[in-house]
């Protein structure tokens, strides 16, 4: 497991302390440690998995949803809802309601590349396909699409082996 995570979104390194009990409010160690270090306290190795992805997922939402905001804002490309999701093949979908997920993966991708995928979801609340016209209005709004994409296409060795340790069995993420 890691001892530090790295997350290429906001080019942040957390580091990661593991405990044996849960630390309290009150204690010297928790003091020291819980403004600048993440603790896990999962007593087996799936816990402590779990623990550091609903970690990613919650930064993923603290991170996420505002930048996708902004980038409505900027483009005038508008949604209705979003949501943040561990999904296995995408990185981001929307549906004709115009609600947009996000993997919460993404936070593991530079910054200039989940701005692009927000652009590609966007696009979609007003052309729900990949036609011409579709990317034509990608490129109005990114120039830089075709990068991106490439980017994305092999983006997903850059997910940890810990953080997809057995994610997608029934019942998890």
């Amino acid at each position: 497991l890691p001892q530090q995570i790295r997350l290429a979104y906001d080019d942040s390194i957390t580091p990661v302390v593991y405990a044996a009990e849960p630390l309290t409010s009150t204690g010297d160690l928790f003091a020291e440690l819980a403004p600048a270090q993440l603790v896990v306290v999962g007593r087996d190795r799936s816990a402590r998995i779990r623990e550091l992805r609903d970690w990613i997922r919650r930064r993923a939402r603290e991170l996420l949803p505002p930048k996708l905001h902004e980038v409505s804002r900027r483009t005038g490309l508008e949604f209705a809802r979003v949501s943040i999701r561990s999904q296995k093949t995408r990185w981001g979908s929307c549906t004709i309601r115009a609600h947009i997920s996000l993997n919460d993966q993404l936070l593991f991708l530079p910054a200039s590349t989940v701005e692009y995928l927000m652009i590609h979801e966007l696009c979609h609340t007003r052309e729900l396909n990949h036609s011409r016209r579709f990317w034509r209005l990608v490129q109005s709004h990114c120039p830089e699409y075709r990068r991106h994409e490439a980017v994305m296409n092999r983006s997903r060795e850059s997910v940890p082996d810990w953080f997809l340790y057995d994610l997608y069995r029934r019942g998890q993420g």
